[in-house]
């Protein structure tokens, strides 16, 4: 690929009748690619010579940060969208020459194909070059880019100026027909001292300024002499006002790998690549040279395929379903593609994802930048430009991480993919690709009854020992690669448990893809005790990515994970909440370690820890809500012994959120009070839920019921005195919370006096005024929280007091 103008192949000229040639240009491609196929079965031997042949676009002298900030805003937009339509040309290229070298397709000679192999790395290497470089120039220059639409009758014409208002833009397209006869008539005047030369004029090259002039696209003759002054001069370089060139900088480098995001944004108007392409994976050498990993440069190529597989993968994923539902185009690539048809055109990609997966984890366990010339022998290989002051290169850690990244992104996928339990070979094969060299029985130990080798369960726990190495690997340098693995090791259990559900038809019928349930538990169990390890891990210093956001989310999905796949879900929040939390300082400034046990839970993480912990104690107990709801229903009644099990379940919970919310007596940050108002108040509306059941139970379990409601009690004064306190502050991330968290406890309040009159107790209890107090019990005036603003809410609230005496109501 060359970025320059001169020795060019020209535009076909029937390309210029058209309203819009470079938007159609893709499509007509597709369509001569097609025809070549049935005129030839099924090769494009006819038309190879487009695979290799030369792009027109700008200079690359352009694109240097000098000569572009020189440019105006027009010109700026020509060369963007000059590379937009090379990109999507390049596109239909792979997609059409890629089929050539799909395994299985015997259309052309093996030498044929080795030839076809070469000039599509080539042309992929140009498409990653000229996609880095676009993005790069959107993330300076934004422009609205025009869409590709597959079909022709969907077409919109080209307008230059996308950034302008509506009103311009409709303007613009009324004047484009008397505009087009101006610039003809120009064109005529200009031209007729070189009247004679009639047939050099029509062999002259037409540059995209003279494509885009006869397409309508520009409106005054000052433009075109703008646009024109943007095409280097053939007797010397580009020179600009105030010659910026001399002004030198520092290179900027743009990496390959990173996340195109410029990009990304506007990807769907991007012609598409096809399945076919990815057959480009298996082309690959994969070959390790005595000097690293990756002698031919091809981890960057791997990794851009395996960006597209993932967001193919997006749109036959349930979790993605009802997003990509609110879109008006179709799916990238996946038009009119079952889910089984496009599980069957991947499998072959499978051992070719492992082994650069394998190649990326080799890189990354060096640590070290080697070989950094490999990239750029094989960018001058595939004739890409240089840029004066930017350096596009590839490093290899930094792909070699995102090849991490996204290869367990699809794998856990493709594992939870609906339809993959009805294909057992795509699934056989893709955990056998997975599979570690040696499968040790230890492993099992634990279980009553070991996996026969070659049993779908069996490939589930060789898959699972194999992330559960790498994990051990990425946990010795880097937290978050470590939790992307926790990640897929959580996709794995959540794809067995898919698989018991079936239904028991499906189960019958099936003996070969029959899982056993013990397996569930056990691998449930392993990711609660990895999911531990990392929490156990610090994560302040990480030489993959240092953001903080990143990190926090991670942890909060970390600790989701470890509380609910432990043997008791109840005695880690209780052991959490009652011992662990209290450690934590209240100051983000503590340099010593707050928690020893612990070192993802600091100061800082706090508020992350607190928020999950609250909210798994409410999921536990609406699950023993609904666990009760079936004990009910049982015949003959429910057993004693079930109910004070659940009974003391429920006092857990209690106490985990009385913990919790007390834990605002020595911790002053807003967010963790506003936390325990709102929380506190949907406990409590999750406590009522289970008062019918305490009632039937009274009589047997008066003393655990009467001790749940008085450990309940301390929760709901703390939550007062926080109320009260942030009324006379003015907290409002507090305060207007307080109302729903009111409601709830009045609403326990009169639960709790309806029980103790219904029901014979042996108690006596009254209700009485809560006195004003601080955090720290101490009484204080009450003339300390009052607030006009809030005078309709009720400071003196009633509380029940309950005592072991005979029953004496009384109401003072």
């Amino acid at each position: 690929m060359e970025i320059a103008h001169e020795n060019l192949n020209p535009f076909s000229p029937s390309l210029c009748l058209s309203t819009s040639p470079l938007q159609v240009l893709p499509t007509k491609f597709v369509l001569l690619s097609v025809v070549e196929k049935l005129a030839n079965q099924g090769s494009l031997g006819g038309i190879d010579a487009l695979l290799g042949c030369p792009l027109h676009l700008p200079s690359s002298k352009l694109f240097s940060e000098p000569s572009f900030q020189c440019l105006t805003a027009k010109q700026k937009q020509i060369a963007i969208l000059s590379l937009y339509y090379a990109a999507n040309w390049m596109r239909e290229l792979l997609n059409a020459f890629s089929t050539q070298v799909v395994e299985g397709r015997d259309t052309i000679s093996q030498a044929t194909k080795e030839e076809i192999i070469v000039k599509l790395l080539k042309r992929l290497r140009n498409l990653v070059f000229v996609e880095s470089l676009l993005n790069n120039c959107l993330k300076h220059h934004p422009v609205l880019l025009p869409e590709l639409y597959p079909h022709l009758e969907s077409l919109p014409k080209i307008e230059l100026d996308f950034m302008g208002d509506s009103d311009k833009m409709s303007q613009r397209l009324k004047g484009t027909v008397s505009t087009s006869q101006n610039i003809k008539r120009i064109k005529r005047q200009s031209s007729s001292p070189l009247a004679n030369s009639n047939t050099e004029q029509k062999l002259k090259q037409p540059t995209i300024i003279d494509v885009w002039r006869k397409a309508g696209a520009i409106t005054s003759q000052e433009v075109i002499n703008e646009d024109l002054s943007m095409l280097p001069s053939e007797t010397g370089p580009l020179e600009s006002a105030g010659n910026p060139a001399k002004n030198s900088n520092i290179p900027q480098n743009i990496e390959i790998s990173a996340p195109a995001m410029s990009i990304e944004a506007q990807n769907y108007k991007f012609r598409p690549l096809s399945v076919d392409c990815f057959s480009i994976l298996a082309c690959l050498k994969n070959d390790q040279g005595s000097c690293c990993a990756d002698p031919s440069a091809e981890v960057p190529l791997h990794l851009y395929l395996l960006r597209d597989l993932h967001k193919k993968l997006d749109h036959f994923s349930p979790a993605s379903k009802q997003k990509l539902a609110r879109c008006s185009n179709p799916p990238a690539g996946l038009m009119g593609l079952k889910l089984t048809d496009f599980l069957s055109k991947i499998k072959p990609l499978f051992p070719c994802i492992r082994k650069n997966f394998d190649r990326a984890i080799l890189i990354l366990r060096k640590g070290a930048e080697t070989c950094q010339d490999h990239w750029k022998t094989q960018s001058n290989f595939a004739v890409n430009p240089e840029i004066i002051d930017k350096i596009i290169s590839a490093s290899a850690t930094t792909s070699s991480i995102s090849v991490f990244k996204e290869t367990l992104r699809c794998f856990g996928k493709i594992l939870n993919l609906p339809d993959l339990l009805k294909e057992k070979t795509i699934l056989s094969d893709l955990l056998q690709v997975f599979l570690p060299m040696e499968i040790s029985d230890s492993f099992f130990q634990g279980m009553n009854l070991f996996p026969s080798p070659g049993s779908i369960d069996y490939l589930y726990s060789g898959a699972y020992i194999f992330l559960g190495g790498v994990f051990d690997i990425a946990i010795s340098f880097s937290f978050t690669l470590a939790s992307e693995v926790l990640l897929t090791l959580q996709l794995m259990v959540t794809s067995i448990r898919m698989f018991l559900n079936r239904s028991p038809r499906e189960n019958r019928t099936d003996t070969y893809a029959r899982l056993s349930k013990e397996i569930l538990p056990f691998l449930s169990n392993k990711l609660g005790n990895y999911a531990k390890q990392l929490l156990m891990h610090k994560c302040d210093l990480d030489d993959v990515d240092n953001s903080f956001k990143t990190k926090g989310e991670m942890v909060q999905r970390i600790l989701r994970i470890y509380l609910e796949n432990c043997q008791s879900t109840s005695d880690l929040l209780n052991e959490l909440a009652c011992s662990i939390l209290p450690q934590v300082s209240s100051s983000r400034t503590s340099t010593e370690d707050d928690n020893q046990t612990f070192p993802t839970l600091c100061p800082a993480t706090l508020v992350i820890w607190y928020r999950v912990m609250h909210e798994e104690n409410l999921s536990t107990l609406n699950n023993l809500f609904k666990e009760i709801a079936i004990l009910e229903k049982q015949r003959g009644g429910a057993k004693v012994e079930n109910i004070q099990r659940l009974l003391n379940k429920i006092l857990q919970s209690v106490n985990v959120v009385v913990a919790l919310i007390n834990l605002c007596r020595t911790n002053n940050k807003v967010s963790i009070r506003a936390m325990a108002v709102k929380y506190g108040g949907k406990f409590i509306d999750s406590f009522l839920k289970v008062f019918d059941f305490l009632k039937a139970q009274f009589q047997t379990h008066k003393e655990l019921i009467l001790q749940l409601i008085k450990e309940l009690q301390k929760a709901t004064r703390t939550i007062q005195t926080l109320c009260s306190e942030a009324k006379g502050s003015k907290e409002t991330a507090i305060t207007g919370k307080i109302p729903a968290t009111k409601r709830s406890m009045e609403r326990f309040l009169f639960h709790v006096k309806a029980l103790l009159y219904t029901t014979p107790s042996g108690c006596s209890f009254w209700m009485g005024n809560l006195k004003h107090k601080d955090l720290m019990g101490h009484v204080v005036s009450s003339q300390a929280y009052m607030d006009d603003q809030n005078g309709d809410i009720n400071d003196e609230s009633a509380d029940i007091i309950i005592e072991d005496q005979p029953t004496n109501v009384a109401t003072p």
